[in-house]
């Protein structure tokens, strides 16, 4: 991680083709790297709710998978670059950090998943929609966690951990700023 920082703080501030043309000839980066370095120096802009679809796009299966997706992760990096969900993310990133805070949620709702907008069930829910609870129970359970009200499924919850992990290293400071509107 720290060669990510560094890559970072000396592209910082350098134009885009100058920034492509170094990552085209680092060797020593891996391609998912210098994608992350890319998407983190020059985040796409994103439309309202434009974060779920990218996030259905690339994924393998539509309702995600128990393993980290280095996409879906660098997608929520790139999101947290962006002007319309930079708080939105530094906000999920400080509520999901400590996992000793992340639970099912239970009840009997309905709802979606804040990041990829998939439907996900509350405990008591989720026993009446799938008969095989082991199959669809991790992939569909509504999780969430005591700093927030937003409900997130176990894959996309998996992936801004992995996400949050590359945030915090390549800037140390990056919850430092966080506190909630006053």
């Amino acid at each position: 991680m720290e060669d990510l920082r560094s890559y970072i703080q000396f592209l910082e501030g350098k134009t885009e083709a100058d920034v492509l043309s170094f990552l085209t000839s680092a060797s020593d980066l891996s391609r998912d790297q210098k994608n992350l370095i890319h998407r983190y120096l020059f985040p796409r802009p994103l439309a309202d709710k434009e974060l779920i679809s990218r996030i259905q796009g690339v994924r393998l299966n539509p309702s995600g998978s128990l393993v980290p997706n280095i996409y879906e992760s660098i997608l929520i990096i790139e999101a947290s670059r962006t002007v319309q969900y930079k708080r939105f993310i530094k906000h999920l990133v400080h509520s999901y950090q400590d996992v000793s805070l992340i639970h099912p949620i239970s009840g009997n709702d309905k709802c979606e998943c804040c990041l990829c907008g998939k439907d996900i069930f509350q405990t008591d829910r989720l026993s009446m929609e799938f008969k095989d609870l082991n199959q669809a129970g991790n992939l569909y359970t509504a999780y969430g966690s005591t700093d927030t009200n937003l409900s997130i499924c176990l894959p996309c919850l998996i992936n801004l951990i992995e996400a949050s992990h590359y945030l915090i290293d390549i800037d140390p400071n990056y919850l430092q700023s966080w506190g909630p509107v006053k």
